[in-house]
């Protein structure tokens, strides 16, 4: 099913050394426990995308740099980003959402895709998008 709708699969990582110094720290246990949980996740989400045959990209999804135009945001209040050269503004947790489904529409570039099975994704894309939008807001009250 997934491969007839053409799915891929795009991930948020923090950067190496980040992560390396967060498992180093001399925090909890638990810390530790859930970073090597979520590098087994990792890895097995890309195990079963190339078993599947489905696109998989790893990439730090960042939420100050503009989607639209690549600038610097600054962070104006209620944590929303405004990108001073473009004017995009957006709620900050929403910012890595946008970089993801661009990087997604990129993926599905490279794959031989029917313009329908294209349309009906990005609609999928924009309503999880929308969706997510106003919970987003609601957990930073």
């Amino acid at each position: 099913m997934a491969r007839e709708y053409q799915a891929a699969i795009v991930v948020d990582t923090i950067e190496e050394e980040s992560y390396r110094e967060l498992k180093e720290s001399n925090g909890s246990g638990e810390k530790k426990h859930l970073l090597d949980g979520l590098g087994q996740l990792r890895r097995r989400l890309k195990e079963l995308a190339e078993w599947y045959g489905l696109p998989y990209l790893e990439e730090r999804l960042y939420s100050t740099i503009c989607p639209r135009c690549g600038a610097k945001m600054k962070e104006l209040s209620n944590r929303r980003m405004r990108c001073p050269s473009c004017g995009f503004n957006d709620h900050r947790d929403n910012v890595p959402l946008l970089w993801a489904k661009r990087r997604y529409l990129e993926l599905l570039q490279k794959q031989p895709v029917f313009p329908t099975q294209a349309i009906l994704l990005e609609r999928f894309f924009n309503n999880l998008v929308s969706q997510l939008a106003p919970i987003s807001c609601k957990q930073a009250v």
